[in-house]
């Protein structure tokens, strides 16, 4: 069982506990350390032209797509453009290697290949993506509301802890534009919700938590 392992050797979990609480059955030496973020003063900036998009009006919603095949890219940014506009939203998106072209392919909706989430969500109001840990600890660490489309089952379980959270509506099976912009909708509403989550775990630093549970396990072992 997954509990004797981590008494016996140990384990490093790089997520919140008021994501996912330690099961009853863990010792303390596993529970949960917090999100391994990059601190605020870390250095990293945006390209000139993300800046200038971020700047030029309402903070826009977020979408994160890696890995999409040029067809799928292509259509799922025309789907994610017309609901949009449904709302009235802008959108930045970012979808590494699917072949679109960086740049503004809309009125409201600018493409990059890649960007800095951690530096990111405090300028959006909102984050669409697959269920990455990633981005969801981005989004809860700047108190952003998030809409999930999940594929894989990991995935799915991370979408149902953002919903039971509050703050995320239920995960979207279907991408059109009227469905996509309705769960934009209830995602933004839950801003509130995931601004009291990030005030839970602002006091969080998961990196220096597993540096001190490292050194304390070479103490035990030395």
């Amino acid at each position: 069982p997954f509990s004797l392992l981590a008494i016996e050797r140990g384990v490093l979990s790089a997520w919140s506990r008021h994501l996912l609480p330690a099961p009853p059955d863990w010792p303390p030496s596993a529970a949960p350390l917090g999100f391994w973020t990059l601190p605020a003063d870390a250095g990293l900036t945006l390209p000139a032209d993300v800046v200038g998009y971020l700047s030029a009006g309402d903070r826009p919603v977020l979408i994160v797509l890696d890995d999409l095949c040029q067809p799928d890219a292509i259509r799922m940014a025309r789907a994610i453009a017309e609901g949009l506009r449904t709302i009235h939203q802008r959108g930045l998106l970012m979808a590494a290697r699917s072949g679109l072209a960086p740049g503004l392919i809309t009125d409201c909706l600018y493409v990059v290949d890649r960007i800095h989430l951690s530096i990111t969500m405090p300028q959006v109001s909102a984050v669409f993506h697959q269920g990455s840990i990633d981005a969801i600890a981005a989004a809860l660490t700047a108190g952003v509301p998030q809409l999930v489309r999940p594929a894989t089952e990991a995935e799915r379980f991370w979408a149902d802890r953002l919903m039971r959270l509050g703050v995320a509506p239920e995960p979207l099976d279907r991408l059109a534009p009227r469905r996509l912009a309705d769960a934009l909708n209830r995602s933004i509403a839950r801003t509130s919700a995931a601004e009291r989550l990030y005030g839970r775990l602002r006091d969080e630093d998961g990196i220096r938590a597993t540096i001190a549970r490292l050194e304390q396990a070479h103490m035990v072992r030395g």
